[in-house]
């Protein structure tokens, strides 16, 4: 069993540690979509401020190797674009996966609520309100 000092290290070998938060440097931040570019994972959608959230929540690369399985088991192909999406009336600030698919409203609904069931509900306390989803019509 390996401990916390050398998990974080295997899992943010780009990190530096301020206090008690982990900043991710840009370097790994930048590689990882990269990587998950080149694995067809996401279609990213204004990079440069995707990485400048990411490098404050670095934990959410993680969650967003992982949803891109879990979102493909349930909605089988479909394309997967990620954005930053910001709320100007709740100043906030979150990765936003849209989900686009060509099936109709009613089984983009069902769907919806699998993916909440089988994935989101699980790490919501974890990722909420940093991290969320939703589905477009193609």
């Amino acid at each position: 069993m390996i401990g916390y000092d050398q998990y974080t290290t295997l899992a943010y070998p780009y990190k530096y540690p301020i206090g008690s938060i982990t900043f991710a440097t840009t370097e790994y931040i930048m590689k990882k979509l990269e990587q998950f570019e080149e694995e067809g994972l996401y279609t990213f959608e204004d990079k440069e401020e995707i990485i400048r959230f990411l490098i404050k929540n670095p934990d959410l690369i993680q969650e967003l190797y992982s949803a891109h399985q879990h979102i493909c088991k349930v909605f089988g192909e479909c394309n997967i674009h990620v954005k930053l999406y910001k709320d100007p009336e709740e100043n906030t600030e979150e990765i936003l996966i849209v989900i686009k698919s060509k099936n109709p409203p009613e089984k983009i609904l069902e769907l919806y609520e699998r993916l909440f069931e089988d994935w989101y509900i699980k790490i919501m306390d974890k990722v909420f309100p940093r991290l969320d989803y939703t589905v477009e019509t193609t």
